[in-house]
């Protein structure tokens, strides 16, 4: 092989090994593409998590205030249910009271009518 022919093999080479390098430099600037749009969707994704945590902070906050409030709530229930003891209580006593005056008062009616017939056939008696 003449200097000449070398020469020319070694130049075809290096044009193939420009066209490969060319191919390598296409391909990498894909690659390079590609990578910037992951970051991009990345960078939405990183957005959308804030969002997202931001919003459940906000969700323990009021559910924080819900709890509180439901501790609230069974409080005055416990309350509710004592007063609700107390008035039936309150009102069996009641009923049994007015039971007692009732008996009473038919008790005093009756004797009141019997002292009316009483005094009814005294005077009766004194007219004849």
């Amino acid at each position: 092989m003449s200097n000449e022919e070398f020469q020319s093999l070694v130049l075809k080479k290096l044009d193939s090994f420009e066209g490969f390098q060319s191919d390598v430099l296409e391909k990498l600037d894909s690659v390079e593409n590609g990578l910037s749009e992951v970051k991009l969707e990345l960078n939405k994704v990183k957005v959308r998590l804030d969002s997202v945590e931001s919003e459940l902070s906000e969700v323990k906050v009021r559910l924080d205030s819900v709890e509180s409030g439901l501790g609230e709530v069974k409080v005055k229930l416990d309350a509710v249910y004592d007063q609700t003891a107390f008035l039936t209580e309150f009102k069996t006593e009641t009923e049994q009271q007015f039971v007692d005056i009732k008996e009473t008062l038919d008790f005093v009616l009756h004797k009141e009518v019997l002292t009316e017939k009483e005094v009814y056939s005294m005077k009766m008696k004194q007219a004849q």
